[in-house]
């Protein structure tokens, strides 16, 4: 993988359900917009099976070249929240030994710097 690191990105709504379809619209534009960064060396949705229902949990898994592409994902990330308060983004940041578990909502410039700052050094 190189200097590459990994942002796996788990999407969730307090009001609907994963199977509902405006929930599913959602989650595709959110993809989108994330697909659409600089310093994006791959974007893979992952899609978890539960028993009896139609589809499961999904995470985007990002393979990113840059540590400035963590800003840009924050930022995408931080919009797509302020547009419906039910949404929540949980993002697990990965290089090596090194993983960073954040919360969307608390995404922070302070908080940006350190998690690129430290992937940096990795």
């Amino acid at each position: 993988m190189g200097d590459n690191f990994t942002v796996e990105i788990q999407p969730s709504h307090i009001g609907y359900d994963e199977n509902d379809d405006g929930w599913a619209k959602q989650k595709a534009a959110f993809l989108q917009q994330l697909r659409a960064l600089d310093d994006v060396e791959s974007v893979e949705r992952v899609e978890r099976a539960v028993e009896s229902a139609r589809g499961g949990p999904a995470e985007v898994i990002m393979t990113l070249s840059s540590t400035g592409a963590i800003a840009a994902i924050a930022s995408v990330v931080k919009t797509w929240i302020l547009r419906d308060k039910g949404r929540k983004v949980k993002l697990v940041v990965r290089k090596g030994e090194l993983v960073f578990d954040l919360e969307g909502d608390r995404l922070d410039e302070a908080l940006v710097q350190k998690v690129a700052t430290s992937l940096a050094r990795e």
